[in-house]
């Protein structure tokens, strides 16, 4: 999900905080020298995709394609690969192979949309007339991309390795055997387009590093802009009992993110009657708030009360996420019956605050103090 109106690396930075972006702890895996990844998660279903480039295409093969461009899609087989504007496949199987043979990787068009992978991508048939495309790529060129997909690659050094550090983390605790997404429900992955240098050089920096806590491997999240104080875990508790709360995921000051563009509160007006069709109410109030000021309950009607969690989601997606970009919003009733709503911040506003990791990174602090700062009591430990 995208907010166009925003500048392309302010977009980085927020892609983070849409949806979920909240991982549970999950049994510790080991990082394995490959990962796979889902792409196309967010995407509702994906029907054929375009793809060029050199590569091979497995099975029966492999064997050379020549250059063009071609198009994946279902066939009454499985599979197919065909010339574009041609209905005379090259190949169908149940699953194709395709194995990047260059540099650039396979590039990859969908809905627009183009990206270059590395590695493997595998096509199958999923569901009525759709393809599932899993990409394999070695674990470093996954967080290289990732880094550069959730953060403006312009940004200073150590706040890229900080990235690298979290994002390493998550690959510490994947759950065995699960794919990983391509969006925010996961972290973001755009393939070898937002492998830069300088993302290349933090990667490098801190390869087999994770955070921890006493031994064990720690649950990090990260978000676009607290917009001053971050919440602490206890927070999202309300949206899923079943959350395990953690002693360094607590409230933490934070006072260098007024360089994002969410920092300063944004305000909108929903009428009433577009609330009443998303929210079957018209007097929603906040009943309880956390010490950052976000809303823990918020109150619908008289037997319906929404987590603070869950009413953002459901603003966002009703009325666009700009309406409310952070979870630190309150809510005004007009005499028009329209609903007011004022935001700051962009994300659920737990761990590490990207655009403070940023200010603080210009001050000189290290990815080591920046990571102490947001997760306090954690510390560096390298990958067994």
């Amino acid at each position: 999900m995208r907010l166009w109106f925003f500048h392309k690396n302010v977009l980085k930075a927020f892609r983070a905080v849409l949806f979920f972006g909240l991982w549970l702890l999950c049994p510790v895996s080991g990082w394995g020298d490959e990962v796979q990844i889902r792409l196309f998660e967010s995407a509702g279903g994906v029907q054929a995709i375009q793809v060029e480039g050199g590569f091979q295409v497995q099975p029966s093969g492999p064997y050379p394609v020549r250059s063009g461009r071609f198009e994946v899609r279902k066939a009454p087989q499985g599979v197919g690969l065909y010339p574009v504007g041609s209905s005379q496949p090259l190949k169908i199987a149940s699953r194709l192979r395709l194995v990047s043979t260059t540099p650039q990787g396979i590039g990859v068009f969908h809905r627009g949309r183009t990206h270059r992978y590395d590695g493997t991508l595998e096509v199958e048939p999923d569901g009525p007339g759709g393809l599932r495309v899993m990409n394999t790529v070695s674990s470093l060129r996954y967080v290289e991309s990732v880094v550069g997909s959730e953060t403006p690659t312009n940004w200073p050094l150590e706040a890229l390795k900080a990235q690298a550090v979290l994002t390493q983390t998550r690959l510490k605790t994947r759950r065995p055997g699960t794919p990983l997404g391509d969006s925010t429900q996961s972290e973001v992955y755009h393939g070898l387009e937002p492998i830069t240098p300088a993302v290349q050089d933090a990667v490098h920096a801190v390869w087999g590093k994770t955070l921890t806590h006493q031994g064990h491997p720690a649950t990090v999240f990260y978000h676009s802009t607290c917009g001053g104080r971050t919440s602490p875990a206890s927070w999202f508790r309300p949206h899923n009992p079943d959350f395990t709360e953690k002693p360094y995921l607590t409230t933490v000051r934070c006072t260098t993110c007024g360089a994002s563009p969410f920092f300063t509160p944004t305000t909108h007006v929903i009428p009433a009657a577009r609330f009443r069709q998303a929210f079957k109410g018209l007097h929603p109030q906040v009943v309880e708030e956390d010490a950052a000021g976000r809303p823990v309950a918020v109150r619908l009607t008289e037997t319906e009360t929404l987590s603070g969690y869950a009413f953002w989601l459901r603003l966002g997606q009703s009325f666009g996420w700009d309406k409310a970009p952070g979870t630190q919003f309150s809510l005004k009733h007009l005499e028009n019956g329209g609903i007011q709503i004022t935001s700051r911040g962009a994300g659920h506003g737990i761990g590490l605050c990207q655009w403070g990791a940023a200010g603080l990174a210009r001050q000189g602090k290290s990815y080591q103090e920046i990571l102490s700062h947001y997760f306090p009591g954690t510390k560096i430990s390298p990958f067994p």
